[in-house]
């Protein structure tokens, strides 16, 4: 049984993982993967002490963009911290004008899929899977902004695609 691409022992470690860990430890670290962003945003949405955990790492988030090397990673991160919580529009106006990175262009593609903005969802998705392709949550991403653009055709070439990759 798999789960974003994950065997289930995996997203169950994954899991454990997310919600053991410290968040701000967590937004904190190097890179997040596209898995690891989904897990904590169910985690958020799932529960009122990690809500309010991360609810503090946006309000502190000085102190966690003090541990970036740089200031176009930290605004990547605010943003993501921002989405998790369901603030996307906000998360929007943080990602929209810093430089790219596979993290900016998936969770503004997240982000912009949130909004009903699906082809300018899809542009950005590509360009994550561009830097990781084959991340599924990336894929799904992609599949459910063609799907809300109205390009079913290619919707389903990519049902197909990745249907093999389960065979």
């Amino acid at each position: 049984k798999r789960r974003f691409g994950l065997t289930s022992s995996m997203a169950d470690s994954m899991s454990v993982a997310v919600e053991s860990a410290d968040m701000s430890h967590l937004v904190a670290t190097d890179e997040l993967s596209p898995e690891t962003i989904l897990e904590l945003r169910r985690t958020v949405h799932c529960s009122v002490e990690r809500r309010s955990k991360t609810d503090q790492v946006a309000a502190d988030f000085t102190d966690v963009a003090k541990k970036f090397t740089s200031e176009n990673k930290a605004e990547v991160r605010r943003g993501v911290v921002l989405w998790l919580l369901g603030r996307v529009e906000e998360a929007v106006k943080i990602l929209e004008p810093v430089r790219g990175s596979k993290e900016r262009s998936f969770v503004l593609g997240l982000s912009y899929l949130d909004l009903g903005r699906a082809q300018e969802a899809l542009t950005l998705l590509k360009e994550a899977q561009e830097a990781e392709s084959d991340s599924a949550p990336i894929r799904l991403g992609v599949l459910e902004a063609k799907i809300k653009a109205g390009m079913d055709e290619e919707a389903e070439k990519l049902i197909g695609q990745m249907a093999k990759k389960f065979e």
